[in-house]
This record gives structure tokens, C-alpha cells and sequence, in this order.
């Protein structure tokens, strides 16, 4: 019958406060939103809870048998909540998450480590997967959380910012000796490109090509990439075996920089760019406890 515990929630809050526009301070609610959560309950039940008589209102017959079962219910229920969060070596399940490959070698050891110290009953399960790929996932509900670069669909998600990264052109010094000399960025695509991604909007390439101008960007979908990477890790290997031109991150080359190995691409006229990773998850009415708790512990190791 009670299918809706935030409306038996509102019922009870306004049966003790006596009051609507109590309650709904209370809440942190209008009072149009609470007036309509009860009219709503009636309704469900086919009973009168409440007598209003000259701007007040009162319990009816029906109204105080279910406000005293409820009451007590609701209060069962808390305590059951607040014992559950008490103790968290009690709690168990698997946590599903999608990742870039890069992302989850780098950080995802860490924050399951840290939070299995305080939950050591629960397991996980890593997918890796690009931008697309784990968007998909969450919306097929194959995954709890994922970690990516980019959102289409915003409105089904629940979006928590994380971590930025600059992101650096770079190659290798051998490679730049071998070609004629980079002048200027659209000289760049006439050599080997080195990317994630085969789609020419979404690839790192365009982004940086976004940063230097729009008749840079649309040559940039004209050329084909050399090879497409997997990974930082393979973007690095890639370059060091001077293949092509690409983009990492700066800080998995300041080594290499510093070396003379690598070195980053017109400095002084390419634009280098800040990737952004957004944490989502899909937005439902509740989440389990222990999932709701890894999102809490992973937004605050992250931030």
C-alpha cells in the first residue's frame, strides 16, 4: 500500500509538527510540494488524513491509527540504516566500474585499497572502455559508476568533476631530425599522427586543433591517423619508437623532456589542453548503501 516511504515521510512530519508550512521548513520543501505529497497519499489509500479546519489542520481517526504505525515503522527502519552504516565490515556486494585503461592502472588500485580497509567484504568488477563505450554501459546498467572524458547524454546522469590532467604535443627527438622542420600547426598533419580515437571530432588531435583555429581543425578531419592507441601507456611506447606526433599528458613525460628524448611540439604556437574526467552515474530514486559509500569515498579521494 505505502509504495512511496518519502511521502509516508512527509505524512509523518506533518502530523508532528501539526503544521504544513513547518513541515515543509522542516524538509526543506515548499509547501505547495508537501500539500501535494499528502493529497497525493490520500488518494493512494483512498482515506482522509487530515481534518483542515480555519487554516489548521488535524490528524482524522484513519489518519492517527496510520500516523502511530508509521511513526514506529519509520523509526525501525532508521535504526536499522543507522546499524548498517555502523558497521561497514558487515557490508558486502560487487561494485561495477568503467574506466579508460590509462585511468584505472593509474588511480583505481588506490581507492579500492582505501576503501576495502573499511569494507573488506565487497569485490569489484573493472571495464575498461573509451568515452562512448562506458557511457553505453551505464545506461545498460553493466556498470555502477564510470570515469570519462566526455558526456552526451547529461540529463541521465548525476556528473561529479574529478581530475584535470594538461595534456602536452609531443615526439620523439629522432623522429622531429627525420622530417622537414615544423613551422607552424598545419604543418603538423602533414606528418604521422599518433591518437585514441579514429573518430575525427573526439580524437586528441581535434581537440587540440579546436585550440589553434577553425582552419586548422578542418584539416585536421581530412587526415587519417598512423596508428590508434589503446592507452597512454602505448601512446608513450609509440613515440619513444619514434612512429609519429601525439599527445600525453605532461606529467608522464617531463622526464623524457627534461632528458631531451622527447620533445613537445611548437611550444610557442600549438595550444596544449586540460582534459577534464567526470565521474557519472546513472540518476535513480536510491542506491544501494555500499555503493552509495565507494561514490562518497571515490568523489573525495579524487577531488
Amino acid at each position: 500500500m505505502f509504495n512511496d516511504f518519502n511521502k509516508l515521510r512527509t505524512f509523518i512530519e506533518v502530523a508532528n509538527e501539526g503544521s504544513v508550512s513547518k513541515a515543509a521548513n522542516k524538509l526543506y520543501r515548499t509547501q505547495s510540494a508537501i500539500t501535494q505529497q499528502i493529497q497525493q497519499l490520500e488518494e493512494e489509500i483512498d482515506l482522509p488524513l487530515f481534518d483542515r479546519k480555519n487554516s489548521r489542520i488535524y490528524l482524522t481517526p484513519e489518519g492517527r491509527e496510520i500516523y502511530e504505525f508509521a511513526k514506529e515503522k519509520m523509526s525501525q527502519i532508521s535504526e536499522q540504516i543507522s546499524t548498517l552504516k555502523s558497521d561497514t565490515k558487515s557490508l558486502g556486494g560487487t561494485i561495477k566500474i568503467g574506466v579508460r585503461p590509462d585511468i584505472g592502472l593509474f588511480n583505481l588500485p588506490i581507492l579500492i585499497a582505501n576503501f576495502r580497509r573499511n569494507f573488506p567484504n565487497v569485490s569489484f568488477q573493472i571495464e575498461y572502455g573509451y568515452a562512448a563505450e562506458i557511457e553505453q554501459m551505464l545506461i545498460d546498467n553493466k556498470i555502477d559508476l564510470g570515469v570519462l572524458l566526455f558526456v552526451k547524454d547529461k540529463k541521465l546522469f548525476e556528473i561529479y568533476p574529478l581530475d584535470k590532467k594538461d595534456v602536452i604535443m609531443v615526439a620523439s627527438k629522432k623522429y622531429l631530425e627525420s622530417i622537414p622542420k615544423i613551422m607552424k600547426p598545419k604543418d603538423v598533419l602533414k606528418h604521422s599522427l599518433l591518437d585514441f580515437v579514429d573518430d575525427v571530432e573526439t580524437r586528441a588531435f581535434a581537440f587540440w586543433a579546436k585550440k589553434v583555429s577553425l582552419e586548422v581543425l578542418a584539416e585536421q578531419r581530412k587526415v587519417k591517423a598512423t596508428a590508434i592507441c589503446p592507452d597512454n601507456a602505448m601512446m608513450k611506447a609509440l613515440i619513444e619508437k619514434h612512429i609519429g606526433i601525439g599527445h600525453l599528458p605532461k606529467y608522464l613525460v617531463e622526464a623524457e623532456l627534461i632528458q631531451g628524448s622527447l620533445v613537445q611540439v611548437l611550444p610557442n604556437v600549438a595550444k596544449d589542453y586540460t582534459l577534464s574526467f567526470d565521474l557519472a552515474v546513472r540518476k535513480t530514486r536510491s542506491k544501494a548503501l555500499v555503493k552509495e559509500e565507494f561514490l562518497n569515498h571515490f568523489i573525495n579521494e579524487m577531488s
